[in-house]
């Protein structure tokens, strides 16, 4: 086994841990962070779930939604039937010419 020879600086260093405190905190240090964290935590939130908030927002999807709809509807209206030669001329880029 190999012997233990701490040079003089080790020993010093070693020496001076056993003088060494734990670290104390202030008494009231965790309650004032305690009460922070709560403030901090209780702002976000109540904004985004304050029933006027929730209303507005369901309120504004279905007036978006409704919006699309109607916009779907008019464009499949404004469309005629298409026959399924039509279908296939369109499938192909060829042109149906009627001579009547």
């Amino acid at each position: 086994m190999k012997k233990n020879t701490n040079t003089p600086l080790v020993d010093h260093l070693l020496d001076s841990i056993h003088g060494m405190k734990d670290a104390e905190v202030s008494p009231f240090f965790y309650t004032r962070l305690k009460a922070r964290m709560d403030r901090q935590s209780t702002t976000a939130i109540s904004y985004v779930y304050k029933p006027t908030w929730v209303i507005a927002m369901l309120l504004l999807l279905l007036a978006v939604n409704g919006i699309l709809l109607t916009q779907q509807f008019k464009a499949n209206d404004d469309k005629l039937p298409v026959t399924t030669i039509e279908r296939v001329a369109e499938y192909y880029n060829q042109n149906i010419i009627s001579s009547y």
